[in-house]
């Protein structure tokens, strides 16, 4: 059996302190997870299109929600690394940790960056770079009760995309009839009669104010939840017997 890990290696001393950091390695802990809400969800343009803008999203209703969801429970382990690393596992995926006085964050950021390019040697060119993250942060700090610990554990998504596109080209001669750039997803102009219609990058037509066509979309979406963790007597065995399925899923 695997005794506790002393919590005081990571800063977050508890009622362990008389056992040696060469026996404590391990130690599972309920979590209690709060509702998750929305911090913030935005999206951000920028373009080089003539006369182009963002439509409104201004509208004759309005709407409002106040729900409310009992919290989930669940089974996590945390494992000392030694010089006030840790590592957390929870819902099957592995968080790295640090301590800084009282509180340990634990964190992963998941994300894509890359570039895609594609040319014609009769002049056309097409280029999108991405840089997307999902940083999860689970922050807790050891209060005045030993063995419970309290914070919150904070989900970031960000997303940025930015499409470059010649602005005119031949397209007899490269075969590329249609424009990639995905203006008509994000901006508007008004017609003759003065109506909003989405905007195209035309082979033929000057759209842009310089070339290429330019088109930068970036996204934030925040998510948080209050978490209070609680030091428990089972062990790494007793989870390996399928506690880390147990638990309570959040109602809604």
């Amino acid at each position: 059996m695997h005794r506790r890990f002393l919590l005081a290696t990571l800063a977050l001393a508890g009622s362990t302190l008389g056992c040696s950091s060469e026996e404590l390695t391990e130690e599972i802990w309920a979590f209690y997870l709060k509702a998750q809400i929305t911090e913030t969800d935005s999206e951000n343009l920028s373009h080089n299109f003539d006369g182009a803008y963002q439509p409104s999203d201004a509208s004759d209703w309005t709407s409002s929600a106040d729900p409310e969801e009992s919290q989930s429970i669940e089974y996590a382990e945390m494992v000392a690394l030694g010089n006030g690393e840790s590592l957390l596992v929870l819902r099957n995926r592995t968080y790295l940790g640090a301590t800084t006085e009282q509180t340990t964050t634990w964190s992963w950021d998941r994300y894509s960056e890359g570039n895609s390019y594609e040319s014609h040697e009769q002049g056309y060119a097409f280029t999108q770079d991405w840089n997307d993250h999902t940083l999860n942060q689970i922050n807790l700090t050891q209060g005045d009760v030993d063995g419970v610990l309290t914070g919150d554990w904070t989900v970031t998504v960000t997303t940025d995309d930015v499409f470059q596109e010649d602005d005119t080209w031949d397209t007899a001669l490269t075969g590329q009839t249609q424009s990639q750039l995905p203006a008509a997803t994000y901006l508007v102009e008004e017609d003759d009669l003065g109506n909003e219609t989405a905007v195209s990058n035309s082979s033929v037509d000057t759209d842009c104010t310089s070339s290429p066509c330019t088109l930068t979309v970036s996204t934030t979406l925040v998510l948080t939840r209050d978490v209070k963790a609680v030091l428990t007597d089972y062990t790494a065995d007793d989870l390996d017997r399928n506690l880390e399925a147990a638990g309570q899923q959040a109602g809604n």
